[in-house]
């Protein structure tokens, strides 16, 4: 058989391993007589049996957190397939042979027996005890050994993966991902190109992981768990390499897998952030899931970078086109300035001119000082007042003492009139913002799914609902690239388009909140001022 052949056998064995996998993790997680137990078992009884027909048998041998075909490490990468290896391993299986013959009763028998755990098993004489008395006849187990061939000779599936989206959200194997990166430093390169893998293909997924992850080794820190400062260092190493990987393979990637995953890279920093928000209540956590955010976010600072440079590489080059370019790509939470300063280094590195960054940046801080000159205090009413009174009074030929008596006087009687006037308008603010309160405790117990935000684009109301919906929370900043979509798309979104309309804008990273918006807002201007959320299907329940 030539290399060809081998691959194209390997990738296909390494299908029919993800289909055992899925049938062990489900019978291990719901009853035998579960729809979706039943359909991973039929599945994976068919995958077997295509093959019995063709070749007469099928032989896998188990190794130590391994499954072998033909003496070769099938996707050993992947942490499910360890835990099939281990299920088996803990009732003494060695190998099985799947004989032509097999039915699918006796192949559904085989996972009942798995799904019994390997106390069940060893009390009941043992795997070979069990197949007798259920009448399994063409399973077997035999004295083989498979020897392991060298490093450099391995043929495995490069790219195959055990987890299938849309069939769980969460298979068992999750868990075991989770407790490795907070176990053990990915060292070896195959781990981090699984997770790589993982993470450009679902990235809001690993994101819940690293989150998780995150969680647990807090946890284990704060209740004194042996290790548990360990954990944390673990993880935040793995983290590093991980991310230290992905730009090490973005620079790599054709131009299309290049910028999937810069958005990898920008969608997970989002997604982690968004998720660890709940752990900041406490204080020891705090600096160390900060520390990780820096980590995360100076990954996804570098291919932001990269995606700015690229397209003022190839763009018109004007000083109003860079600043665009930095609005475009500034992260929700933080202002475009503050995102300039921090990648500035990198921009230059990209090529982009030392002096063009500084006039961006000077007239960034130019509006910035506009906007804090319109928010001045004014100068104390009296002065006014009297100021004036003094100009109106100055040629109208009266005496120096006269004059200055005139003046107190009038002085005096503004002066009170106008703050008797100020009290009531602190009485209607107060009233006003106490009326403004009434309806945000009304909108807040309605839960909508309601989000408000002021002219600069800050979130001045959120609901628990739309908290909870898009991961906001009041004081978060909507971007203006994002307000500007929302201010030109149309809501809700049909759902035949959403998904193309999305992508045709750019929009991945903002995927979340456009899909969830109901309608939008506006005030007396036409101004869009927030935006209702759709119900989930949970909350109409």
């Amino acid at each position: 058989m030539n290399e060809k052949e081998t691959q194209s056998e390997i990738e296909e064995m390494a299908e029919l391993v993800k289909k055992l996998c899925l049938a062990d993790s489900h019978i291990h997680i719901y009853s035998i007589e579960h729809p979706t137990t039943k359909l991973s078992i039929r599945s994976a009884y068919e995958g077997v049996n295509r093959t019995i027909e063709r070749k007469g048998k099928l032989a896998i041998g188990i190794g130590e957190k391994e499954i072998l075909f033909q003496g070769i490490p099938v996707d050993e990468r992947n942490p499910v397939v360890a835990r099939f290896a281990t299920h088996l391993n803990q009732i003494h299986v060695d190998n099985l042979f799947f004989k032509e013959g097999l039915t699918y009763e006796e192949f559904e028998e085989f996972f009942k027996i798995l799904g019994c755990g390997p106390k069940y098993v060893n009390e009941h004489g043992g795997i070979q005890n069990l197949f007798k008395e259920r009448g399994i006849t063409h399973i077997e187990m035999k004295e083989v050994s498979y020897v392991m061939i060298t490093e450099d000779e391995k043929v495995v599936s490069k790219d195959t993966k055990v987890l299938e989206e849309g069939v769980l959200e969460r298979l068992a194997g999750d868990r075991e991902i989770v407790e490795y990166m907070i176990k053990e430093v990915m060292e070896r390169e195959k781990e981090r190109k699984w997770l790589i893998n993982e993470i450009k293909n679902n990235p809001k997924k690993m994101s819940h992981l690293i989150a998780e992850g995150i969680e647990l080794a807090i946890s284990r820190a704060e209740r004194g768990i042996l290790g548990g400062e360990e954990t944390i260092e673990t993880l935040l190493e793995n983290i590093k390499l991980i991310g230290q990987s992905l730009i090490a393979e973005e620079a790599s990637e054709t131009e299309e897998d290049a910028r999937s995953l810069e958005e990898a890279i920008i969608t997970l920093e989002s997604e982690v952030k968004s998720r660890s928000k709940k752990l900041m209540s406490s204080k020891a956590a705090a600096g160390f899931i900060n520390e990780i955010l820096t980590v995360i976010t100076s990954f996804s600072d570098q291919a932001r970078a990269k995606r700015i440079s690229d397209e003022f590489l190839k763009g018109e080059r004007s000083l109003k086109q860079t600043e665009k370019l930095l609005r475009k790509f500034t992260p929700t939470e933080t202002s475009t300035e503050e995102f300039l300063i921090r990648v500035q280094n990198l921009l230059i590195q990209r090529g982009i001119g030392e002096e063009e960054l500084m006039k961006v940046l000077n007239k960034l801080k130019e509006k910035k000082e506009k906007r804090r000159e319109g928010r001045k205090r004014k100068i104390y009413l009296d002065k006014v007042i009297l100021e004036g009174v003094q100009k109106r009074l100055s040629e109208s030929g009266l005496e120096e003492s006269q004059l200055q008596k005139i003046t107190e006087s009038l002085t005096t009687f503004f002066d009170y009139r106008l703050k008797e006037q100020k009290k009531e308008s602190i009485l209607e603010l107060e009233r006003l913002a106490e009326e403004v309160r009434r309806r945000e405790i009304s909108l807040e117990a309605l839960n909508y799914g309601v989000i408000l935000w002021d002219k600069e684009g800050v979130i001045d109301f959120i609901d628990r609902l739309g908290g909870e919906r898009v991961g906001l929370s009041r004081g978060d900043h909507i971007s203006e690239e994002l307000l500007d979509r929302v201010q030109r798309m149309k809501f809700p979104m049909p759902v035949i388009d959403s998904e193309s309309a999305i992508d045709r804008e750019g929009m991945e990273k903002y995927r979340t909140f456009l899909l969830a918006i109901e309608k939008v807002i506006k005030d007396d201007q036409e101004e869009i001022i927030g935006v209702t959320l759709q119900k989930s299907k949970e909350t109409s329940a």
